[in-house]
């Protein structure tokens, strides 16, 4: 098995690659902003966020026990019975209830009793809805492939080759089916294509998986995966509540242009989420002292890598904020204070957040899932509170604290509790700078926003060399010893 050095190291060349590559998607949900008209592209994501969801209750955790499970398996010398086959035969069985649940409450007349959704066509509701299965298993697959140390088959096939089909294949048939059809379309036959993209590789991965005789997960996959698929639905529930309570309290048109936003700034959450499955193998593999000795520099350097990388990305959005939004429309270029917040949050996240996934690696997905359980209360009271008197801000600030909260919980856990120390001194520099960052959003934002386009770009010309400056003096931690 390759070491955790070449496999953090490859994992680190693919993600980069793969952060390349999927700038594609956000650049086509921009192109979506301008084609459709803001209801349907509202009521769209709306139902999107919906199938995030849904798959997440289906997949029961078995995505992320693929990536605990196979590794450990072959740490023992066992090179069959990956589980996969089984997991994919409870997922899709769990994936056509949902489906049958929400087709009864669309012919029956449940789902309209909400005035938002009154003018929902049935077709598109169950197209979106049937995206569930073919998105499910492309998760599921995706874990298998990262649990054999295989990274770069979620990057292109599932982050970067699905994700930009989506909104591609909706334009392509704009005109053919309509507007919400289109879009409906679009999610079933991308996710579709991505699970047929899967076929041969999976072929060549998993030679001994008995596909025909799939039965019931093993034992000790299931132990680990359901506590976690709790954590996973109460967190994409936490994550998404914002969405629907925007759409029921003020419409799908603002729905569209809060998505864009957080489309946008989410540009930062995917540098950390790339480095995911790269932490979880590594520390599924350690116990005891080996966590304390091993894990520090392994997390140290995803860490510095991924807060290094999102410091760039945010400045620029910092500077530029009404210019990046405009490219959706001037309708989109609106409350860009909410986008500043959304913004924040995904850097806080940046820093901390790797904490999680070691805490998944560990097995201890309750500790997850209890503080998912309280993110969740938190965010559906704020949210309720919050968006009726300041909009979409109201939802943006409470995404930024509930995020930040989850983060700090999950530091405490791994650092006081468990008693690892697992950032590096030269860590500090990047969180000193971000706290520099907040400060210069609170102190100064609305001084840069008054500035003209040279002189931002001006100021942002020194940002970037001030923190090349740092990259150089730091040159030393981006190589891991």
């Amino acid at each position: 098995m390759k070491t955790d050095k070449e496999f953090l190291v490859k994992g680190s060349l693919v993600n980069g690659l793969g952060l390349v590559t999927r700038a594609v998607s956000p650049a086509l949900v921009i192109l979506l902003a301008r084609f459709y008209p803001q209801t349907e592209l509202g009521l769209y994501i709306s139902f999107q966020a919906l199938v995030l969801t849904l798959s997440r209750a289906a997949v029961l955790g078995l995505d992320k026990g693929l990536m605990w499970y196979i590794p450990r398996r072959e740490r023992l010398g066992e090179t069959s019975d990956h589980g996969l086959a089984d997991s994919l035969l409870a997922s899709m069985a769990l994936g056509v209830l949902l489906f049958a649940l929400f087709a009864i409450a669309g012919w029956t007349g449940l789902l309209s009793r909400f005035d938002t959704l009154k003018a929902m066509p049935l077709p598109f509701m169950l197209l979106m809805v049937g995206a569930v299965l073919p998105y499910t298993a492309v998760q599921l697959f995706s874990g298998a492939l990262e649990g054999k140390r295989l990274p770069q088959y979620r990057v292109f096939i599932s982050l970067f080759l699905t994700t930009s089909l989506v909104p591609i294949l909706a334009l392509l048939l704009k005109y053919v089916l309509g507007d919400a059809m289109s879009l409906a379309a679009g999610m079933f036959f991308g996710n579709l294509a991505g699970c047929l993209f899967f076929i041969p590789v999976l072929r060549a991965r998993f030679p001994d998986e008995a596909w025909a005789k799939a039965g019931r997960p093993p034992a000790e996959l299931l132990a680990y995966s359901l506590p976690l698929a709790g954590t996973e639905l109460v967190y994409s529930l936490a994550s998404r509540v914002d969405v629907w309570m925007i759409l029921l309290l003020l419409g799908p048109e603002k729905v569209a242009v809060y998505a864009v936003m957080v489309t946008i700034t989410n540009g930062l959450r995917t540098v950390r989420q790339t480095f995911d499955p790269l932490l979880i193998p590594i520390v599924s593999n350690l116990s005891g002292d080996e966590l304390g000795l091993k894990l520090k520099a392994s997390f140290s350097y995803a860490t510095n890598m991924v807060s290094t990388i999102q410091l760039f990305i945010a400045c620029f959005i910092l500077v530029f904020p009404r210019e990046i939004l405009s490219l959706a429309g001037k309708a989109y270029a609106i409350e860009v204070f909410a986008f500043a917040l959304l913004l924040m949050s995904n850097l806080f996240n940046g820093f901390l957040g790797l904490n999680g996934l070691v805490v998944l690696g560990m097995g201890k997905s309750k500790f997850n899932f209890n503080v998912s359980v309280i993110a969740l209360a938190f965010s559906a009271v704020c949210n309720w509170i919050l968006i009726p008197k300041l909009g979409i801000v109201g939802a943006a600030l409470t995404s930024c604290l509930n995020l930040l909260g989850q983060n700090l919980a999950q530091f405490v856990y791994i650092r006081f509790t468990r008693k690892l120390e697992l950032y590096e001194p030269h860590l500090y520099i990047n969180a000193a700078l971000e706290l520099l960052f907040v400060a210069l959003f609170f102190l100064a934002y609305r001084w840069i926003e008054a500035l003209s386009l040279l002189m931002r770009m001006e100021f942002f010309a020194a940002i970037v060399l001030g923190l090349l400056g740092m990259v150089w003096l730091k040159r030393k931690s981006y190589r891991l010893n």
